[in-house]
Formats: structure tokens, sequence, C-alpha cells
């Protein structure tokens, strides 16, 4: 700005005074603004022909990483064996770069404001996460065929799952003019299961239905059957057409495969899902087929349970003056973190005190969300694109006029940073890694909810001395919180960890190269951040050295930290191939 500004000034000054000996300068400024426009020209110039070479740059990169995508699978058609060990290998490297350019997007939809360019960034975007959800989808598919995906049953409230659900696909559902129903005809409340897989399987079937059929209601049943050995369940979802017919039935379920009679069948997918599908059905002993009805098809599986509780009534038709203490409303938390291995370590952490969760990933989103729903707590992050945790609370507070206990989370233990929370209205704060004891105090002092706390003996406390690979007490402290299904929460938290982490080293790496502070600082902030939510303390602490130098702009001194980084996590994650079992 001084480099625009003063000239002006200057020239404005000598204006002002008439003398004649001001006259020189006069032409001097006149000289001068003249350069600072043709600098502001020629800075326009650039700026154009940057965001030119941006925009060039994310399609040369959509293009390669779609090649790579179709390349794997024409080799799935020509030798299945190779395509499956190559899908599993170059699975993680797609998602970094998937990862990459959802970065550069963003970048664009900051800096660019004219709507055109806005519009096709966001339609990038878009473009970009189907394009990982089908590379996922290409690894699970590997991952079932290579026998990696045990049934872990475990006892599951069905309605609450189910209602979880449609709610997860309600918003894209609405997008597309559907409406979701439920037919819940069965007295099954609870039953052993696998959970996880269900899940899958529901989302898969629903999302099909969004896509593929007319606009009009999609119904999720579930109703009970017996046979010669022990009850089963049969789920079915009907969609609005179009119908299937009798031939293209017989293949539906094969990989790589969609109903030709559908418009969208070209353009949409690879046609994963009904086999991830079905392969997941089978595993679990069950069956599963496709009929036509009048209006269009039901997709339907069966399950086969053993039954843990039964109940004629269903949760919303409770008389409330019948309610005891154990059957009062669930408390809803909202959760503001933008990363999502603590967001999953937060999830399983509110979970297990039996509370409803919300998770949204930005300013923005939190306060979209608190206009239209009531919570009982907010969790919010320090550090998030757009907006940071503080403005957002300053909103919620000024702008939104709203009481609900804010809950300040940060892995800054910085008494700046905790004066500034206080001021803009956040009730406490959290320093990271979250302690699931400090955490219930919490809940019971600010909400009167009670509830059970870890033994010490279990609690995370940081270690003394030498950094460790892997704390193992905070590994230890995950699994007593999960209880029964602690080995399965610690490998969920470490798989969401191990798919990101490449990403965030990458991104430092070239923030370093490209001698960026800033994203530097956010970077390394966000890797030190989850690091030390599952106990990568080796990790964590390079994390922090390279923040707190990107921080004071000292960036001659972060190479030999980022050289570290790859020795350390590669460390990591071969402790854990080989003690992932005792994990």
């Amino acid at each position: 700005m001084r480099r625009y500004i003063l000239p002006v000034r200057r020239f404005v000054d000598a204006v002002l005074e008439t003398k004649q000996d001001q006259l020189l300068s006069c032409e001097q400024s006149l000289q001068d603004i003249e350069h600072t426009i043709v600098d502001l020209q020629s800075d326009n110039q650039n700026w154009v022909e940057h965001s030119k070479q941006l925009e060039l740059k994310l399609k040369q990169q959509t293009d390669e990483t779609l090649e790579i995508t179709n390349r794997l699978i024409a080799q799935y058609e020509n030798e299945k064996n190779t395509k499956l060990a190559l899908i599993n290998l170059s699975g993680r490297g797609l998602k970094a770069l998937v990862h990459k350019m959802i970065n550069d997007v963003e970048f664009l939809k900051v800096h660019i404001t004219e709507s055109q360019v806005h519009e096709k960034a966001s339609q990038l975007n878009d473009s970009v996460h189907e394009l990982l959800d089908v590379i996922e989808r290409l690894q699970i598919y590997s991952k079932l065929n290579d026998n990696q995906l045990p049934v872990e049953l475990q006892q599951t409230d069905l309605y609450r799952l189910l209602h979880s659900v449609l709610e997860s696909n309600q918003a894209k559902a609405s997008q597309n003019e559907h409406t979701l129903t439920l037919s819940f005809q069965c007295d099954v409340r609870e039953a052993i299961l696998d959970p996880h897989k269900l899940r899958q399987i529901l989302n898969n079937l629903i999302d099909n239905a969004i896509r593929f059929s007319s606009p009009g209601n999609i119904e999720l049943s579930l109703v009970e059957s017996t046979n010669e050995t022990k009850p089963f369940l049969t789920f079915s979802v009907s969609d609005p057409g179009p119908i299937i017919d009798t031939v293209e039935q017989q293949r539906i379920f094969e990989p790589f495969q969609q109903a030709s009679n559908n418009e969208q069948a070209m353009t949409v997918g690879l046609g994963l899902g009904l086999a991830i599908s079905s392969q997941l059905i089978s595993l679990m002993l069950g069956d599963y087929g496709l009929g036509a009805t009048k209006k269009g098809n039901r997709f339907w599986f069966t399950l086969p349970i053993e039954v843990i509780f039964r109940s004629t009534v269903l949760p919303e038709e409770k008389p409330s003056s019948l309610k005891t203490s154990a059957e009062k409303a669930l408390k809803t938390i909202l959760v503001v973190e933008d990363n999502e291995v603590n967001q999953s370590v937060a999830l399983n952490m509110l979970e297990k005190l039996d509370c409803n969760v919300d998770l949204v990933s930005d300013g923005k989103e939190a306060l979209d969300a608190c206009r239209v729903s009531e919570y009982d707590m907010i969790l919010m992050d320090y550090h998030m694109p757009m907006m940071s945790g503080i403005e957002v609370t300053q909103q919620i507070r000024e702008g939104l006029k709203l009481t609900v206990p804010i809950i300040a989370l940060t892995a800054d233990d910085d008494e700046q940073v905790k004066s500034d929370f206080y001021a803009a209205g956040a009730n406490d704060i959290l320093i990271k890694p979250v302690n699931f004891n400090k955490l219930v105090d919490l809940l019971t002092r600010f909400l009167g909810d009670t509830k059970e706390k870890l033994p010490e003996s279990t609690t995370f406390d940081h270690a003394k001395g030498s950094t460790p690979i892997l704390n193992m007490r905070v590994v230890d402290d995950i699994r007593a919180m999960a209880g029964e299904s602690g080995q399965q929460m610690v490998e969920q938290i470490f798989q969401v960890y191990m798919e990101h982490t490449p990403s965030l080293i990458h991104a430092i790496k070239q923030a370093y190269k490209n001698q960026n502070a800033e994203q530097l600082f956010k970077s390394a902030h966000a890797l030190k951040s989850s690091s030390l939510n599952i106990g990568a303390s080796a990790v964590a602490e390079l994390a922090k050295q390279i923040e707190m130098l990107a921080r004071q702009n000292n960036l001659d001194q972060i190479g030999g930290y980022i050289d570290k980084l790859d020795t350390h996590y590669v460390e990591l994650t071969s402790f854990l191939d080989e003690q992932w079992r005792g994990i």
C-alpha cells in the first residue's frame, strides 16, 4: 500500500502548497504516479497470467489423476491379480494428489472473486471429491478381494443406526429433489451384527437411489423373519425408477457394471457400489437381490442376527411422563474441527459418552448449523480456514446472541490464545490432545451430565525423557475409553491418520520450497495436532518445531526438521505394521 499511496500523497501535498518552488515537486510526483499506474497494470497482468497458470495446472492434474484411475480399471479387465495389487499400492498416493488439488481449488475460490471463475472452481472441487470417492471404493473393493475386511460383530441399536443413515444422506437427497422415509416394521431394537459394514451397504444403496432415479420418495425399510436355525433381518431400499429389467438384474451386482437404461450411467460412478455391497453381505452370511415395483426398483438383502432386546414401542412414541433418568434426551454437541483425525477422536469420545454429535469443518458451517439447530455444547477448534475459532465464537455470542457453552480446543498452550478465547465468549478451554476425563468433567460442570471416568492409570500424561515413536499411554487411553470395541476404535483412528498424514507432509514440503511461512505454519500445526491426538509423539515434536520456526518466519532453520519428517513417519508406519494386532 505504501508503494502505491505515497506518490499520490506527495502529489496532493505539492498541489496544496502553491509556491513556485513546489512546481518541480509536483512534476516529479506526476512522474511517480505514472510509474505507479504502469506498475499496477503490470501487477494486474501478472495476476491474470498467474490465475490462468493455476487453472491450467489444476486441469492437468485432474487429467493426470483420471488417466491413472482409468489405467487401473483397464488392468482389472486384463489381469485381476495385478489390478488388485496396483489399486492397493497406489491408492494412498492418488489420495494425496487429490487432496493437493482440493487445496489448490480452495486457493482459487478465496483469491479470485469473479463469479464465473468461482463457479468453475466450485465445479472442479465437486469433481475432485467424486474422484476421491471413486478411489476409496477401489481400495475397499481391493481389500474385500484380498480378505482384509473381517466381520466385527457388536451390539447395535438398529433404530438409531437407520435414522443416522437417513440423516447423513438427507442433504444429498434434498439437493436431488428426493425425500427419504423409514419403515421400521419389526420389534428388534438391539442385535449383534457388524454396524459399520451395514452402514456402508445402506449408504451405497441410498446413494445409488439418489443418483439414478427420478425425483420422488426413497424408502428404507426393515422387517424381521425366521428360518429353521435363527432369526434374520431383511433390509430394503425402494426407489422411484427407472425400472431395471430382468436381464440387467443378473449382472448389475458385478463389478464395474451399471444399468444401461439409465441416462446417467455413463457419467456418474464406476459401478462398484453394488459389487462392494454384495460382497459385504456375503461376508456377513447374508443374501441379496433386486426386484421391480409398480413405481421403480427394490434392492433388498438379509442378515442373520442374534437378538439382544425387543420392544413394540418406537423411541419417538414413548410418553415423556414415563421416561426414566436413563431415557432422558441425549445431549447434542457441535464439534467445529477441520482436521479429520481430530474429528474422528472427538466423535468416538462423545459417542462413548452417549452424545449426539454434529461435525462441521469451518466457521461458516458452524454458524449455519447454529442458525438451524439448538446445541447443548460447542467444541470449537482454534486454527481453521477462513475464520479462526475466536472469530466464530465472537459471532455466535454477538451476532447470533446464543448462550450455549463453548469449549475452545487448541494445541497452542499459549496464554494470549486463552485470553482471546475467553474475551470472545468461550466458557472454558481444552488443550489438545483432548483428555477423556477432562471432557467428562466439562459435560458434568456445564450440562449436569455425569459420566463414568476412566481409571487414572490409563489416562494420558505427557511422556518424559526421550520422545517415543508412539506413546502407548495415548493408545491405551483410547482403547480403555471404547471398552469392548477399543481395538476397533484404535484401528479406525490410526487408519484415518495414515490416510491424511502424507498429504500434510507434502504440504509442509511444498510450503517450505515456496518459502511460504503462513502455509508452512498451518500445515505443521495440523500435523502436530493430529499426531498428538493419536500418540505419534516423535512426528508431533518435529511438527511443533517447524510450526514454531514458521511462526517466527525463521525458515532457514526448518530444512533439517523437514528432512526428519519422512524418517519418523516411516518409522511410525513400520512400527504400526509390526505391532498392529498388539495395539
